[in-house]
């Protein structure tokens, strides 16, 4: 099977990279995957991945050539103004394509394939079949094409045909634009001759063409390479390489599992408190500093533990620790926790160790000791796909703007809040960054906080062009007290009474409309008997 693996690529760039794909191996079988379910999964027998220049650095490459040692063609669209940039730089890693439908479609056309030319050939259909593909020994073809360019005032600059008179032999015609296409994507058919050209390559620089069917390769060799010098590695020790280092992913893998395993075994939660609302990741972010996203998702968080909802709460990946701090002035840490990063990554540790739960919900927070920690793919994926027994799992992201492996993580997450007041001007400043880094990636919504009755939330995260969830009151002499205070700050008097109502359109975003009747005549039974508990407690 061959698998494609599109890593941040435009929906309309990846409808013209299957489509050549399909004209291309039009037998074979193909399916779209993610990196995580390669990973995780048997590797498929020919792998092509595809991928943007917003990634693209050496430690990146490195990673996907190790990744994935069979992958048969490693392509990164850049854009016009840095195609001679990254050109320069990793040409001899992967294929640098310029990101527009042209050269993307004339990518196929160096990819040797199953194609075959069924159409009257004419100057407005060669950008569909390549000049690999004609037959010029078939007659009145060269005539009929020369005829073509005769009489367009428009053809495609991208094909620069020779004149009639130097028009080479149907034998040596490649078809390539040598300043458009890197010569080390020339075809070689003759066995003999691969092996001496490709002698001393790594085994991630095999030529795009170079597909384990050679049937459909030209009757003679292209002996023209290019010049530049190639670095003798031997192809075994590469092999070993990484090979080894898919057998070390799969060891780490079956400890990771192992141990997600036995923390859900450990926390137990009740079967009647499962399930009751389809199950879901938020991330909660804002590009504002101190807006208060850990307290809104704490707070967020045991709302919807009051109703018997299942909740996580999981600290994103950071080097500015905050919700241990917050936890510890709620309620006293076991002497033997351990932070759910530590529990992943140390051997000896106990799923119980790791179990910090806080009036039914279950918190993760990273220590100090976290902050050394190293991350790879691999690690993120099951730091933040480990939780998801819960109904719910809040993810407590940094603010500003987002580190690497933020951005990572973001595939991971269902929906991203982003928490938003009514500093609309300074909110305005990340619209861009919003729309164009993060929304590619996940589910965007706006939660607005700080409202007063002259604010207008709904309109001002329409303005954001995002989905609105709900809005907060402002709760600035409350929070102020909550300083002061050892309990959340849904639990002071008064404040849920205040929230109650716009709380309850969060519950309503999770259940669906459908189920807004049974909840609020539930609502007495659950909601206020719960929390007239906690306060006759206080």
């Amino acid at each position: 099977m061959l698998a494609i693996i599109f890593d941040s690529i435009d929906s309309s760039y990846q409808k013209i990279l299957k489509d050549g794909i399909k004209l291309k191996y039009p037998s074979i079988e193909f399916e779209v995957l993610d990196r995580a379910s390669i990973i995780n999964n048997s590797l498929p027998e020919t792998i092509i991945f595809v991928m943007n220049e917003e990634a693209l650095n050496s430690k990146f490459v490195e990673f996907v050539q190790t990744t994935f040692p069979d992958l048969e063609h490693f392509i990164c669209l850049v854009s016009s103004e840095k195609y001679e940039e990254y050109y320069s730089q990793y040409s001899s890693d992967c294929m640098i394509i310029k990101q527009n439908k042209k050269d993307i479609r004339m990518l196929f056309e160096n990819i040797d394939g199953e194609i075959k030319v069924t159409e009257e050939l004419s100057l407005d259909n060669l950008d569909d079949i390549g000049l690999d593909d004609l037959d010029f020994e078939e007659e009145g073809v060269e005539e009929r094409i020369c005829q073509e360019i005769d009489n367009s005032l428009d053809a495609p600059p991208s094909l620069e045909l020779p004149d009639n008179d130097d028009l080479p032999e149907a034998n040596s015609l490649g078809g390539e634009d040598e300043e458009t296409f890197n010569s080390e994507f020339l075809i070689e058919t003759d066995a003999s001759s691969v092996n001496e050209q490709m002698e001393g390559k790594e085994l991630d620089e095999l030529p795009l063409s170079m597909d384990k069917d050679n049937s459909s390769k030209p009757e003679e060799p292209i002996t023209e390479v290019e010049s530049k010098e190639i670095k003798p590695v031997p192809n075994e020790e590469i092999i070993q390489s990484a090979s080894e280092e898919i057998k070390e992913r799969k060891v780490q893998q079956k400890k990771y599992e192992e141990k997600i395993i036995s923390l859900r075994e450990g926390l137990d939660i009740p079967v009647w408190r499962k399930r009751q609302i389809q199950s879901k990741t938020i991330g909660i972010w804002s590009p504002l500093h101190r807006i208060g996203v850990t307290t809104l998702t704490i707070n967020l968080a045991l709302y919807l533990a009051s109703l018997s909802i299942p909740v996580g709460v999981i600290e994103g990946i950071t080097k500015n620790l905050k919700m241990k701090s917050l936890l510890e002035i709620y309620s006293k840490r076991k002497s033997n926790w351990i932070s759910y990063n530590t529990y992943l990554e140390e051997e000896h540790h106990k799923a119980k160790d790791t179990m910090w739960s806080y009036e039914d919900v279950n918190f993760f927070p990273f220590e100090e000791h976290d902050l050394a920690s190293k991350w790879n793919e691999q690690k993120i994926y099951y730091f933040m796909n480990g939780l998801k027994f819960h109904d719910i799992v809040f993810v407590d992201f940094p603010t500003g703007e987002m580190a690497p492996y933020t951005l990572e993580s973001l595939q991971y997450v269902d929906e991203l809040w982003v928490v938003m007041n009514n500093d609309l001007l300074s909110m305005m400043e990340w619209k861009d960054y919003i729309h164009q880094t993060i929304k590619p990636k996940v589910s965007v919504h706006g939660f607005f906080i700080d409202a007063y009755p002259f604010s207008k939330p709904k309109k001002l995260v329409e303005q954001m062009e995002l989905h609105y969830i709900s809005s907060l009151p402002a709760l600035h002499e409350e929070v102020a007290q909550n300083y002061y205070g050892s309990v959340p700050l849904l639990n002071h008097e008064g404040v849920y009474e205040k929230v109650e109502k716009e709380l309850f359109f969060v519950l309503e975003h999770f259940t669906g409309k459908k189920q807004k009747k049974v909840m609020s005549t539930e609502k007495d039974h659950s909601i206020f008997k719960r929390f007239t508990k906690r306060m006759q407690r206080r």
